[in-house]
């Protein structure tokens, strides 16, 4: 069996399951750092509490202290992951749905699952596309973004 059949095989055990993270309160720190980084200033809503990207709950995702990386950069601690075969795991492209406005302060649960696997060929051979929908929620689970993500896995 080849490395790609390997991780075909673990990620069609993801299939359908969701995985919930908490990924804890946003603070005013991180989102003026994120602000910065982008080249924009941080806005305020008309109760004067500094509102966040949207993109930033995607963006940071993995910053987390002390997750493990594979040897392409890829967190070994998420869904849609071949598991540790020879494979490349590259990012396919988003899609964001936007919910409620993004606050500093807001507690943020995300739920992600493994919506979909395609095995297709492709110019140098075989590979896998992995869906993923990833669901940012605040603590009234009042959605914030819905990710809609790919990975080419070959």
């Amino acid at each position: 069996m080849t490395p790609l059949e390997h991780a075909e095989r673990h990620l069609l055990l993801q299939v359908g399951r969701t995985i919930v993270t908490d990924a804890g309160v946003i603070d005013d720190r991180s989102a003026r750092r994120f602000s910065s980084a982008t080249g924009r200033s941080p806005r305020r809503d008309g109760n004067g509490e500094l509102l966040v990207s949207p993109l930033f709950l995607t963006a940071t995702r993995e910053w987390g202290v002390g997750d493990e990386l594979a040897p392409d950069g890829t967190t070994l601690t998420d869904v849609g992951l071949p598991g540790h075969f020879e494979v490349r795991v590259i990012g396919g492209g988003q899609d964001l749905e936007l919910g409620v406005p993004v606050r500093v302060g807001m507690h943020v649960t995300v739920h992600a699952k493994v919506v979909g696997l395609e095995r297709k060929e492709g110019r140098s051979g075989p590979l896998l596309t992995v869906n993923i929908e990833r669901r940012y929620v605040d603590g009234d689970d009042q959605l914030l973004v819905l990710c809609r993500e790919a990975r080419v896995v070959r």
